[in-house]
């Protein structure tokens, strides 16, 4: 007897009344609809993202409206489908479990000193390796001028969004997990893109959809911004570079085009352009050094100013208050303040601003995010 193959993307959850007639599993043929059994089997009571990712992929190489080549490719890349969704995964768990631990601290307040720390260890880090993060700095910079609250409230109400699913979810894995007097459970039948079609199903009958579209638009539009200033200040850079090189290109084109003329022969016209170029790329090469030297400084600064502000936290001198007309006070602080500044860019300069390990590990998530903003900056 063949499983009844209905139009319904969406498995009923239901349990079928023919699972009582006493039919072995192995009897069941594979459907005759092109479908392909599962290929990632079930670990634990997590949405599974490799057999959404593989769902997917059936889904595309069925469409009949896709080009042969790009079903080939897709034929050529399946195998590599799990592991990616795996590392995805993984990745998506990593900030996930960063912005649950952070997001508490910072804004339910429910432990000062444990807050405190945490900014002092930030300040540490901007200090000492500011440099590493120079692209992430200068985002959360601009993000912090342009108006950060409304953005966190995007994140907040997307997180919500996210732990109902979740949720829901994992009473959704318990009902497919259940069996029949068999012992067999309904996700055992589910084909991947099966699977793909519950789960999408799932998500959308949850989610809040108007929230989460003003969401991911507020969020967008802060990144996009947060981007475009990037990209001016970097334009900054380069334009002071050029003009730079093109002073030392006067000079080089004074003292060596003769000689260079006269060694390169029957080639000599190629010697100003390389000049031009080579004189161009060492003063947009300088600039962007005085460029890092400047963010470095920057980053040390603030830093130093995390420092101290979770200095006066843990020792409660802002639960006392400081006089702003007590100016000794206010002075010595600030002075403080530049001071470990100076320390961390003589610091960043002499020794350098690499995260070793182990500290690379526990920085490894906004290590991966300067490194894709600096990707998508160098793209845009």
């Amino acid at each position: 007897m063949e499983l009844p193959i209905t139009e319904n993307p969406v498995i009923q959850l239901e349990d079928d009344e023919d699972d009582e007639d006493g039919l072995d599993s192995k009897s069941i043929e594979e459907p005759k609809t092109g479908r392909k059994k599962p290929t990632v089997e079930r670990e634990g009571n997590k949405m599974i993202p490799e057999r959404i990712a593989a769902g997917f992929f059936d889904r595309l190489e069925r469409t009949k409206v896709m080009p042969k080549f790009v079903k080939r490719i897709i034929a050529t890349s399946k195998p590599y489908i799990p592991a990616i969704a795996a590392f995805l995964r993984a990745i998506g768990v990593l900030f996930y479990d960063l912005y649950s631990f952070t997001m508490p601290v910072i804004y339910q307040n429910s432990n000062p000193q444990i807050k405190a720390c945490l900014i002092a260890f930030i300040g540490i880090v901007m200090v000492f390796f500011g440099g590493s993060f120079m692209f992430l700095i200068a985002a959360v910079e601009a993000y912090r001028i342009s108006g950060w609250e409304k953005t966190a409230k995007f994140i907040r109400d997307l997180y919500r969004n996210y732990r109902e699913v979740e949720n829901e979810d994992l009473m959704d894995d318990a009902r497919l997990a259940s069996t029949n007097k068999r012992g067999q459970s309904k996700e055992a039948n589910m084909t991947d893109e099966d699977y793909l079609n519950h789960k999408v199903a799932l998500i959308l009958s949850v989610v809040r959809p108007q929230q989460v579209i003003d969401a991911c638009s507020g969020i967008s539009a802060g990144f996009f911004a947060v981007i475009a200033t990037i990209r001016i200040k970097f334009a900054e850079a380069v334009t002071l570079g050029v003009s730079i090189g093109q002073m030392f290109e006067k000079f080089a084109v004074v003292t060596l085009v003769s000689e260079l003329e006269d060694l390169f022969g029957k080639y000599k016209n190629w010697v100003r352009p390389i000049i031009s170029y080579i004189c161009r790329l060492i003063g947009i090469s300088f600039a962007y050094s005085l460029y890092r030297i400047r963010t470095e400084f920057h980053s040390a600064t603030r830093g130093g100013h995390l420092i101290m502000y979770a200095i006066g936290e843990l020792s409660g001198l802002y639960k006392i208050g400081i006089d702003e007309k007590d100016s000794k006070m206010l002075v010595q602080i600030h002075l403080l303040k530049l001071l470990i500044g100076i320390i961390g860019l003589i610091s960043q300069l002499r020794f350098g601003y690499d995260v070793y390990f182990p500290l690379n590990i526990l920085l490894a998530p906004a290590l991966f995010a300067d490194w894709l903003l600096g990707v998508i900056v160098g793209m845009s």
